[in-house]
């Protein structure tokens, strides 16, 4: 469990989520906690992004109901062929993918006032419809969809989980209120949050604009896998240092009830390594049946960790030769420093 959080944190840091979070910067106007219908917050939008997009170094400026990286999500089960596919929904305007750097890899992009089309990643086409052309397929969600376009996969919601796929709907005018607007800069992320929080309380001086940059929202989620890891690795090494107590004091006893029978043999010529072998066959069909329920063990629990595993697999081969590997070293050590008596 241990070494399959710390792969999952080392991949996290490493791994490209399938966008790109280092300047863009969430700015969540705040609209529906004051009483703004949907018309009014669409006037309020259209002049927020309309000045940002004026601002020097601000390279693109787009409309997202659930902000990447943020603590919301909308998730659904979205009946295909006869089985469920789950899914994470956000609404967007058609410039979203262009500011997340989002490729579009098939079909067209979102139109503006478009109801019924939907763009979907590369993992859900694949998942829903494997060895087929999605374009133009349809399912149903709040209302009936058709796939106009596909785009590379983004974990933009839950970085985490390998298993998510994303769904991208058109923006509605009941959605506007609750809206947050998305800005790709070329300067400095920190200086434009600054010129974004003037700009929107310029526009409404009782608002209280909140500006988060993505990077540092990846950073906050990042932390908790890291106290997962660390907690989980301080209650594994405590178990493993038991377990090599426990071995050394069996082979120790072990060892006090055969001294007779070890001096007989070394008397009648046997040689170390093969009183070290009578010593420790014994302990070898315990250690291996205890080292084969630890690792099937390891494996069903490992399905509770999938969606914190920031894209490796539950199953992770390296992780469990790595464990296996020093469970061994370890157990050989610790059986071996009390047989050395044996000699």
């Amino acid at each position: 469990m241990a070494g399959l959080l710390g792969r999952a944190l080392d991949h996290a840091m490493s791994a490209d989520p399938g966008f790109e979070y280092q300047h863009v910067i969430s700015i969540n106007p705040g609209l529906a906690g004051h009483g703004y219908s949907p018309v009014k917050a669409r006037t309020y939008l259209d002049a927020m992004v309309g000045r940002l997009a004026a601002v020097a170094g601000v390279e693109s400026v787009s409309l997202a109901l659930t902000p990447p990286l943020g603590n919301g999500s909308i998730g659904a089960g979205i009946g295909i062929n006869g089985r469920e596919v789950n899914v994470q929904i956000n609404r967007v305007d058609p410039e979203f993918f262009q500011t997340m750097k989002i490729p579009l890899l098939r079909g067209r992009n979102l139109l503006s006032g478009e109801e019924h089309a939907v763009v979907i990643s590369e993992s859900f086409a694949r998942g829903a419809w494997p060895g087929q052309d999605p374009l133009g397929k349809k399912f149903a969600l709040d209302g009936d969809y058709a796939v106009v376009g596909i785009v590379r996969s983004a974990r933009l919601i839950k970085p985490e989980d390998s298993d998510s796929v994303e769904v991208y709907l058109p923006i509605q005018t009941a959605d506007l209120p609750s809206t947050s607007v998305m800005v790709r800069t070329s300067i400095p992320p920190e200086d434009a949050a600054r010129s974004a929080v003037a700009i929107g309380r310029a526009l409404a001086p009782d608002s209280f604009p909140e500006a988060q940059l993505l990077k540092n929202a990846l950073r906050r989620k990042l932390q908790s896998a890291e106290y997962s890891a660390l907690v989980v690795s301080l209650l594994g090494s405590i178990a493993h240092l038991l377990a090599c107590l426990g071995i050394v004091g069996v082979v120790a006893y072990a060892v006090s009830q055969r001294t007779k029978e070890i001096g007989l043999r070394m008397a009648l010529g046997a040689q170390p390594s093969q009183v070290l072998s009578v010593v420790l066959r014994q302990f070898l069909i315990p250690v291996a049946a205890g080292l084969i329920v630890g690792v099937a063990g390891a494996a069903g629990l490992s399905q509770l960790l999938r969606g914190q595993l920031y894209g490796i697999s539950n199953l992770d081969p390296t992780t469990y030769l790595v464990a296996i590997a020093i469970f061994i070293v370890t157990v050989v050590v610790s059986a071996l420093l009390p047989a050395r008596r044996a000699l």
